[in-house]
């Protein structure tokens, strides 16, 4: 069993193209929001079936969140020092161990720690996919990746309601979890069989694993890497809390029916896709903080509009402004990952794990927030939080653009703060 394991780990596949690492890469991504919203349409059924309140169900979508992030913290700084493919077999082989977990859950205080194990190993996924996407492409390559990678990310919590729910039509809500186990050995053969590693052991920093996990202060001290980190949670925020809020916006405030609200969110996904294609064109011209700061404009001024759709009761603007702010989301993401990767190089993995945890836990409140509100059969008032936060990622932004550091500034930085 000690060799076999031993085999499994020391296995090193040949080269992939470009394109197929795109695409694992991007499967990748795809695990956590996968995993999120495939079950949404089972927790009533969770809740008869186990005998709990809807309360201690909802609990597994919040561990389940807390352990993402607290796993993407966590793995970061350890790819940074042991290699990306490592951290990621790791990741999911707990996923899919904490799957099997989930599928013969008795107990709803069970499923709610397997949720957490799962989400610790989806959080490997989520931050060595990003990673990799620094070790393999340069300059506004990388922007380009991660933008056709955000695709993948926006198309799986649209997808993955509906297919839950067509399941549970015909079957059973644990089935829900084995198709999330079938997902998880996929990725996981995929990965070990053809995926090579990205981050050779001569370019790994030769620290400590209490000093790897110091980077994040570097990270930190680094003011434009604070400020893009920021701006890009604020802005997955702002989505969030739309994501959160459309369905009591379109049914309550508009009076269009459930079916015809599913249309609408998923006209969205035709902006992500013009936006990333867009993206991918603009940056061949222009530098990422130059579309970047566009991006911000027309986010900020989507708000805004959404605020006058809703004031004036005119759907058709409150959609437009819709359309827009989703697919600049999509931009604003991928470039400022791609920025943050390009000041933060010798630690991609703590650099990605700090941005997507924050993207998480900002996004997350947010949702909290526009919930409460939401109790409070407030229009003005959600749009008003999407508003704030689009505000906050313009700020965020400009703070980083004023405090734009050199590869040669931040480079000084992280020796200071390494030899402390």
């Amino acid at each position: 069993m000690t060799a076999f394991i031993s085999k499994f780990f020391n296995y090193s596949p040949s080269e992939i193209s470009n394109r197929s690492l795109i695409l694992l890469l991007a499967m990748m991504v795809a695990i956590a929001p996968f995993s999120i919203d495939l079950y949404l349409p089972g927790l009533p059924d969770i809740a008869l079936n186990l005998s709990a309140s809807e309360h201690l169900v909802q609990l597994t979508v919040s561990m389940f969140l807390l352990g993402l992030c607290l796993g993407m913290l966590i793995y970061g700084p350890l790819s940074d020092k042991f290699g990306r493919r490592i951290i990621f077999l790791n990741g999911a082989a707990l996923y899919i161990i904490a799957s099997i977990a989930c599928v013969f859950a008795l107990k709803v205080e069970y499923l709610i720690g397997a949720r957490f194990i799962q989400a610790l190993g989806a959080g490997a996924c989520a931050v060595m996919a990003r990673a990799m996407v620094r070790d393999v492409f340069k300059g506004n390559q990388i922007a380009s990746v991660l933008s056709i990678m955000h695709i993948i990310t926006m198309i799986a919590p649209l997808l993955a309601p509906i297919l839950g729910g067509q399941i549970l039509y015909f079957s059973h809500w644990r089935v829900l979890f084995i198709l999330l186990l079938i997902f998880g050995v996929f990725n996981l053969y995929l990965t070990w069989r053809f995926l090579p590693e990205t981050y050779p052991a001569e370019q790994r920093q030769n620290l400590s694993i209490f000093k790897s996990f110091k980077n994040y202060g570097c990270i930190i001290l680094n003011k434009e890497s604070r400020g893009l980190i920021l701006c890009n949670g604020f802005s997955f925020a702002s989505l969030f809390a739309f994501v959160t809020g459309s369905p009591f916006l379109y049914i309550h405030h508009y009076g269009i029916s459930p079916q015809y609200y599913g249309f609408l969110f998923g006209m969205n996904i035709i902006g992500v896709i013009i936006a990333t294609s867009l993206n991918t064109l603009v940056l061949k011209r222009f530098k990422i903080m130059q579309v970047t700061k566009i991006s911000i404009f027309l986010i900020v001024a989507a708000a805004f509009l959404m605020l006058s759709g809703i004031f004036f009761s005119l759907m058709e603007i409150f959609m437009l402004a819709a359309f827009i702010m989703i697919g600049m989301t999509g931009m604003i993401g991928a470039n400022c990952n791609a920025r943050i990767l390009q000041l933060n190089q010798a630690y991609a993995g703590s650099a990605m794990a700090l941005s997507v945890a924050t993207q998480f836990g900002l996004g997350a409140l947010s949702s909290i927030i526009v919930a409460q509100t939401m109790s409070q059969q407030s229009s003005i008032s959600i749009n008003i939080i999407m508003a704030a936060c689009a505000l906050l990622a313009a700020t965020s932004f400009y703070y980083a653009l004023s405090n734009s550091l050199s590869k040669s500034s931040s480079k000084k930085v992280s020796e200071e703060y390494h030899a402390k």
